[in-house]
């Protein structure tokens, strides 16, 4: 994993205007909540379990200097009056184990159960219970919530 310095810097003010891209952190102008351009381009495929990523290759995540403070409703980071500097982090990335699943979802049939792991109590498991909830009853879940 390496972190790198990219060379942009935003001021306070302009950062506060930008979004930053659900996959890859970059921040932009582009609408909440969003992917940025090179991300909706690339599209990659995702792991039906998890939900992340399937890559093989280089990944580069973008970050930049913010203090831990929050603003609005602990969502977004309060930004430092000075500059902000972007930085960007690369690691290599190989999570693909089949078309559809990432090496760590590999033999999830395996580890689901009937029996909840809170009440012990005995319970149908099925694949879409199993991917919000793991190996947890419903009316656990719900209680757990």
């Amino acid at each position: 994993m390496i972190k790198e310095f990219t060379g942009i810097t935003y001021t306070p003010k302009e950062f506060r205007f930008l979004n930053q891209c659900l996959r890859c952190g970059k921040a932009t102008l582009m609408p909440e909540e969003s992917l940025c351009e090179k991300c909706t381009k690339k599209n990659l495929p995702t792991c039906e379990m998890c939900e992340i990523i399937l890559k093989k290759g280089i990944r580069e995540h973008y970050y930049y200097d913010t203090k831990n403070c929050k603003r609005d409703k602990d969502l977004i980071q309060k930004v430092s009056k000075e500059l902000i500097r972007e930085f960007v982090r690369l690691e290599e990335v190989d999570n693909i184990h089949s078309e559809n699943l990432c090496t760590n979802c590999e033999g999830w049939e395996k580890r689901m159960s009937n029996i909840c792991f809170l009440c012990q109590n005995s319970f149908w498991n099925s694949k879409e219970n199993y991917k919000i909830n793991g190996n947890m009853c419903p009316e656990c879940a719900t209680q757990f919530q």
